[in-house]
């Protein structure tokens, strides 16, 4: 069983957004005690007041640093590509498929602009353009699809070279757009490019809040 204060903790150190809230003395305690009282009493198996929970915050805040630290390493803001008219396609990985994909490849002339593949363990993503989806749809005919999403955009970001060094890096840019309910359908990486996948009707709001990240520079 755990006391009061460290269910607080725990609780707190759990979340990206509360943590950052806390290291900057954003956080209310009263009204955060209200919103933990719930999971507090389950972990520590017992009922308690608000007031334990408001003195455990309140300790806490005195010493607390967020793991996260500010990102610095951008000189300028980046580019952003933004891609629209494409479909995202999840495959179950088979003996077959690495090499169908090595035919979309070849078979298009401009298959930078037309397709991305990630191959995971258990299944591979490919993000298409419309031009080329027909094509591998028929590559792909005796493949088993587990899902796709017809009516896709993409933000494509160049990234410093010390990104890869860099913890935190994409909760930067995906931060926000979680905190204004815009949800990332994938997220596609390199080691000099990050590319966020979203419905076509968020597309707008999510370049727009990630460039409203740069409006210092």
């Amino acid at each position: 069983m755990i006391t009061v204060p460290q269910a607080v903790e725990k609780i707190i150190k759990r979340s990206r957004y509360l943590s950052e809230a806390m290291s900057k003395d954003l956080i209310n305690a009263s009204s955060l005690a209200r919103y933990m009282k719930p999971e507090v009493e389950t972990l520590v198996f017992k009922k308690v007041t608000s007031g334990s929970i408001i003195v455990a915050i309140k300790r806490l805040q005195k010493s607390f640093s967020a793991g996260y630290k500010p990102i610095t390493i951008f000189e300028e803001a980046p580019d952003m590509i933004v891609r629209s008219n494409l479909t995202l396609i999840y495959v179950k990985n088979s003996n077959n498929l690495l090499a169908k994909l090595s035919t979309i490849e070849k078979s298009s002339h401009n298959f930078q602009k037309k397709a991305l593949f990630t191959y995971g363990r258990v299944e591979t993503i490919v993000l298409t353009n419309k031009v080329n989806l027909e094509n591998i749809e028929k590559l792909l005919k005796n493949e088993e699809i587990t899902e796709t999403y017809p009516n896709v955009s993409s933000i494509t970001i160049h990234l410093p070279e010390d990104s890869v060094k860099t913890p935190g890096i994409f909760y930067f840019f995906v931060k926000s757009l979680a905190w204004e309910g815009v949800n990332v359908l994938d997220i596609l990486s390199t080691h000099s490019e990050l590319t966020l996948v979203f419905n076509s009707e968020d597309i707008n709001t999510a370049f727009g809040m990630l460039q409203s990240l740069f409006e210092k520079y």
